[in-house]
């Protein structure tokens, strides 16, 4: 399988009360096309800023990004970078980050509200969404009238709605019960089954289990790979 992205020798230095903090030090990891890579490790590892590097939200101090063969925070301007974050990579938070005052087909359709009014297509796709993962009859209700579960669904909706390659997930099950998070490990495997990459960042190691590799982070380094 060709590589889908690749972090090279990669460090992010932070100052903080005049120290330097080192969130990733001489980082190496690579994820591949379709494939579905778990990251663990203890708090403060560098697992979060990992996953940001990855998503285009966090410039490397040292190092390169590459994502699709393309150097992320290279050559490529930030236009591109922010298309390729709305277009191409799929975000799923442990907290949800749904709006309270939309309704689930309104959160869905959130990442294509910053152009203007959705399209027809948009509109559709959203509605199959939740159709597809058991939601049709909640889509017109709020977030505070949804299960933990029911809104981490609306979440994985609003993170598919532009057809992703790749799926980013920090703690996507840290939220829910055992059976609600299997049904999100389930949906994240349908779409890896679909062709998609999919990373997530996780402290349960059942549900590493189901990820073709398990990399492990220490102090911002790479422990196991």
């Amino acid at each position: 399988m060709e590589s889908m992205i690749r972090l090279e020798d990669i460090t992010k230095r932070y100052r903080v009360e005049g120290l330097e903090v080192r969130a990733l030090d001489g980082v190496d990891f690579e994820a591949k096309r379709g494939e579905f890579v778990a990251v663990a490790g203890p708090s403060g590892s560098g697992k979060s800023t990992l996953l940001m590097m990855l998503g285009g939200l966090a410039r490397p101090s040292e190092g390169r990004v590459l994502f699709d063969g393309a150097d992320l925070y290279g050559r490529m301007g930030e236009g591109a970078r922010s298309h390729a974050r709305a277009d191409r990579i799929g975000f799923v938070f442990q907290t949800f980050q749904l709006m309270p005052y939309l309704n689930a087909i309104e959160n869905v359709l959130v990442p294509a509200l910053a152009g203007g009014r959705p399209t027809a297509a948009l509109e559709k796709r959203a509605r199959e969404l939740l159709d597809h993962l058991g939601l049709a009859e909640r889509a017109r209700h709020r977030p505070s009238e949804l299960s933990a579960g029911e809104r981490q669904r609306v979440a994985l909706a609003r993170a598919l709605l532009r057809e992703p390659d790749v799926l980013l997930a920090d703690e996507p099950t840290g939220n829910l019960d055992a059976d609600a998070g299997r049904q999100v490990i389930e949906h994240f495997k349908e779409f890896q089954g679909a062709g998609g990459t999919i990373v997530m960042v996780t402290h349960d190691d059942r549900l590493a289990a189901d990820a073709d590799r398990l990399v492990r982070l220490d102090r911002g380094k790479v422990v196991a790979a």
